[in-house]
């Protein structure tokens, strides 16, 4: 399976099982069918990755890292402090921009290492948002900022927008570190401060989404002018 169709059923799955818990709220059927989803990545692509020291990468075995690290931490929160839940989660974040330095370094640059990462990022990001609105931390739209990455892949593709590269910018960088940090915090500020930040964290990364989908329609249209 090519990583791009694997993207294209990940994205469709998380975006479903996302809408399905503003109706059922539990993060386990998000977390297992991240489980199996990663785990048909990782199987599928060894063939071309296995060949890297150490085998598989070592930048993609700190994203490995990441991800065992964030689904240990959601499976068993229930059993955690506030406290404890954001440590564990801020080490998960600290590792991460690691995996694409020691890529660099040892020149070990895949689409495959480059998909983990972000989709790695992505899962992160829809996780915790569900795991504070379960844990009642968080009103029901933050799951939308969570899940920005899913529904977005799923508007762009039904719109015939996904043929248009996505334009990675440092703002979009900068904007998705302060979701990171608003869904960490979350655990640990009172309720007043708490809800102010994660709704200008969910404001900014609209905006910024929004941007990109915009930018997607004019160039398309410009593309059919030119045709």
């Amino acid at each position: 399976m090519k990583i791009e169709t694997w993207d294209r059923y990940h994205c469709y799955g998380m975006f479903v099982i996302s809408v399905v818990y503003f109706f059922f709220p539990s993060v386990y059927p998000l977390l297992g069918y991240g489980l199996i989803s990663f785990g048909i990545l990782w199987i599928d692509n060894w063939k071309e990755i296995k060949h890297l020291s150490p085998p598989g990468g070592i930048a993609n075995r700190v994203t490995l890292l990441r991800l065992v690290m964030l689904i240990l931490v959601i499976a068993f929160a229930s059993r955690l402090s506030n406290l404890t839940t954001a440590i564990m989660l801020a080490m998960v974040i600290s590792l991460d921009g690691a995996d694409g330095y020691l890529a660099r370094k040892k020149n070990q640059q895949t689409a495959f290492g480059a998909l983990f990462d972000m989709e790695t990022d992505a899962f992160f990001a829809c996780m915790v948002a569900c795991l504070l609105v379960e844990s009642g931390l968080a009103p029901w739209w933050i799951i939308i900022a969570g899940g920005m990455r899913y529904y977005y892949y799923v508007l762009t593709d039904l719109t015939g927008l996904s043929a248009i590269p996505e334009k990675r910018t440092r703002f979009g960088a900068t904007i998705a570190v302060v979701l990171f940090i608003s869904l960490i915090l979350a655990f640990l500020l009172p309720e007043k401060l708490r809800i102010l930040v994660l709704f200008i964290a969910t404001v900014l990364l609209t905006g910024s989404f929004v941007y990109s989908f915009l930018r997607a329609i004019k160039i398309k249209l410009n593309k059919k002018i030119i045709d």
